[in-house]
């Protein structure tokens, strides 16, 4: 076999060795980007449900929060007289009084009349 038929084959296999080695170098880059991409969206999927998770949480303790709110408003209204209930109490309270001592006046009146 000729020396220059030698050279020739042996420059062409390392041009394939090279080649496939490259071709390999490749296809490990790409799993290697198929790889991290798959972790990254397994990490968004997790990180996902998190967030909705935590996103039900807020909004429980939003509404926990603002039921306190309204039991404490009434509260402090209640201790300074301003609650709606016994704003009405009151009311009710001051007509019956009224009634009573436009009554207790009549029944005065007609007993003074009958008196002997």
């Amino acid at each position: 076999m000729p020396i220059y038929l030698q050279y020739i084959l042996a420059f062409l296999g390392l041009v394939f060795a090279c080649g496939y080695a490259y071709g390999q170098w490749k296809n490990g880059a790409n799993q290697e980007k198929i790889d991290t991409i798959t972790i990254l969206k397994s990490d968004v999927e997790t990180l996902r449900g998190k967030v909705e998770e935590l996103t039900t949480q807020v909004k429980l303790l939003r509404d926990e929060n603002a039921l306190e709110r309204e039991k404490f408003t009434k509260a402090i209204l209640t201790m300074q007289g301003q609650d709606p209930l016994m704003v009405e109490f009151i009311k009710n309270q001051n007509d019956f009084m009224t009634y009573t001592k436009l009554i207790l006046v009549r029944v005065d009146k007609f007993l003074n009349k009958e008196s002997f």
